[in-house]
């Protein structure tokens, strides 16, 4: 005897166009469709077909059993899973084998490693990291390394300076501008970190900037965090001082 149709959450005329058609189908369970939870696991796999985006998309409370059975699965475009939950959309440009799971604490997504442990840092370069989500696209423009993702971009340039720490960051220390505010600074003996909140006008319209810099012998690097909202402002200056060497 044939299961009777789906009564889906959301009906066809409720599905808004939220992101570029031309990323494809994926697949979701019925937790999410038909029950309405929000995405709580989330995986991207290699596609076979050109019209697959990879994703796959659970509530993260499925047993085994329901898993296993294709009855609780469907197939549907990524922008209808968008519809039920906006959350997945900062991800869904990730690369494929990453893996997401919704923290329990924030209700954020978190990328997780193959062991499932959270993964909170990335790497800028072979001696350098920064603490940064996922949620954070990345790019090089102009010589500078850019993490950007809606509401916030970060700029970052790495000079060898040949220079002792303290005579870099005092030259710094003497550019920097006079409307700085929210002074940190900090010396664990091997870095000096030095930055400030600044909020700045351009072409007219209110920026929002936290301005680090992070010095070791030879080396200094710059770092400008553009945000949207001034709330934003504690966030941006953890993130400024979370450079550390592997």
């Amino acid at each position: 005897m044939p299961n009777p149709p789906k009564q889906y959450k959301l009906r066809a005329d409720q599905i808004k166009p939220l992101i570029p058609e031309n990323l494809g189908g994926c697949v979701a369970t019925d937790m999410i469709t038909v029950q309405g939870m929000k995405v709580g696991y989330m995986v991207r796999e290699k596609p076979s077909k050109p019209d697959d985006s990879g994703w796959s998309f659970m509530a993260g409370t499925e047993p085994q059993d329901y898993m296993d059975n294709p009855a609780n699965h469907g197939v549907f475009a990524v922008n209808t899973i968008a519809n039920y939950d906006p959350d997945i959309i900062l991800f869904l440009m990730a690369r494929y084998g990453a893996e997401f799971i919704r923290d329990k604490q924030t209700g954020q997504f978190v990328q997780i490693n193959e062991k499932g442990q959270p993964i909170t840092r990335r790497r800028m370069n072979e001696r350098w990291s920064i603490g940064l989500d996922a949620s954070f696209q990345k790019r090089e423009e102009n010589g500078a390394l850019v993490y950007w993702r809606p509401g916030a971009s970060i700029w970052i340039n790495i000079w060898n300076t040949g220079q002792a720490r303290q005579v870099a960051l005092a030259s710094v220390k003497e550019q920097s501008s006079r409307d700085r505010k929210d002074l940190y600074e900090a010396d664990d003996g091997a870095i000096l970190r030095y930055g400030y909140f600044l909020v700045e006008e351009e072409d007219g319209k209110r920026r929002y900037a936290i301005y680090g810099y992070t010095a070791t012998d030879g080396e200094l690097i710059q770092m400008a965090i553009y945000i949207d909202k001034p709330e934003d402002q504690a966030w941006a200056s953890k993130i400024a001082q979370s450079l550390r060497t592997e």
